[in-house]
């Protein structure tokens, strides 16, 4: 994308010309139709990227600057949630659609989550963005009313690996 100035623009517009496009520019600007994007900070999503992730970052553009690059920040982070059944699942899912690269996940055993679940997840969620990953899988149960981690990455009783 090339950046022109609003002097670059009306250089060669007589000065009645000049003066109404700058208002009107300036109009659009102080209304919020139209930004300036120079002063955004670099990002580097690849064009696919952008493309499928376009609506997240329209929406941060439309609150905040420099979208891409904090879009970017977003996507990079990692998180890890911890719980079971449909609202681990339900998490998991919002994350990996909203752009996460990585999730972390951690099962209890409140709440049977079933076979291939976490499977299931990740071949959705690479359909739209290849580079995500569901990293850790991993298992726990409650013990004495606190989360004590029974295995490391992998299948635990009764489970498969994802």
């Amino acid at each position: 994308m090339t950046a022109h100035t609003l002097q670059d623009l009306t250089a060669g517009l007589s000065s009645d010309r000049r003066n109404t496009v700058v208002g009107l520019v300036t109009a659009l600007v102080d209304k919020g139709f139209i930004k300036d994007v120079t002063e955004d900070r670099p990002h580097t999503l690849t064009a696919e990227e952008e493309r499928a992730y376009a609506p997240e970052i329209a929406f941060i553009d439309y609150w905040r600057d420099s979208a891409a690059h904090r879009f970017q920040l977003f996507r990079d982070s990692s998180i890890l949630a911890i719980g079971a059944g449909d609202t681990l699942t339900a998490l998991v899912r919002a994350n990996l659609f909203s752009g996460l690269k990585r999730v972390h996940v951690m099962t209890t055993d409140e709440c049977p989550m079933g076979d291939g679940w976490s499977t299931q997840l990740a071949v959705s969620a690479r359909q739209r963005d290849p580079r995500q990953s569901q990293r850790g899988w991993v298992w726990c149960a409650v013990v004495d009313g606190g989360v004590g981690v029974q295995a490391g990455r992998g299948a635990g009783p009764g489970r498969a690996a994802a």
